[in-house]
């Protein structure tokens, strides 16, 4: 069985289905491996919908430009929780210090994208800009994700990924304002 995130209520339930399938079993080394993750799947799957439900039920924000906090954010930031486990359990524990470096690789073929696009850098391949576009939207969704994972390492909530958003938001806000 080759095992992915679970992306919907019908996946999660093909899961359950399958653990009862084979509970009390014999497996091989390799089937109950994927059994573990698959609980860890299960396990952040539902972990998510109770943050989901959490997530909907926090109050508006103070701030006067009351950013909406309704996202699909927040499915990215559990589908990379659950990569990062099949990524460990798969790898071992990837030190912090790599996804930092990471990180660093990834934004800078994001700039070099975006030099590109700027015709600072010279294009080599010819691309067109909207080539050009859709590579910057690639190399800042692998920022994201790469971003995401440290979060994850490091087991911050959404919630609190969502606190301090809003508090370096109104901070950056108040610095434009400053400027006028």
């Amino acid at each position: 069985m080759r095992v992915r995130p679970i992306k919907s209520e019908k996946e999660y339930k093909d899961y359950q289905n399958y653990i009862n399938s084979v509970f009390g079993k014999d497996l091989s080394v390799d089937e109950s491996d994927n059994i573990e993750i698959i609980q860890i799947l299960i396990d952040n799957y539902e972990k998510g919908k109770e943050n989901f439900n959490k997530f909907e039920n926090i109050s508006e924000s103070t701030s006067k430009y009351n950013f909406d906090k309704k996202s699909n954010l927040d499915y990215i930031f559990e589908l990379t929780k659950e990569s990062s486990l099949i990524e460990s359990s798969a790898k071992g524990e990837i030190n912090p210090v790599i996804k930092a470096l990471k990180l660093c690789e990834e934004s800078g073929e994001l700039a070099a994208e975006v030099l590109k696009l700027i015709e600072y850098k010279f294009n080599k391949l010819g691309e067109s800009k909207n080539e050009i576009k859709n590579n910057i939207l690639l190399e800042s969704v692998d920022c994201m994700i790469v971003v995401f994972d440290i979060l994850n390492k490091f087991g911050f909530t959404i919630n609190q990924i969502i606190e301090m958003s809003e508090s370096q938001i109104n901070k950056w806000i108040g610095q434009i304002q400053s400027e006028k």
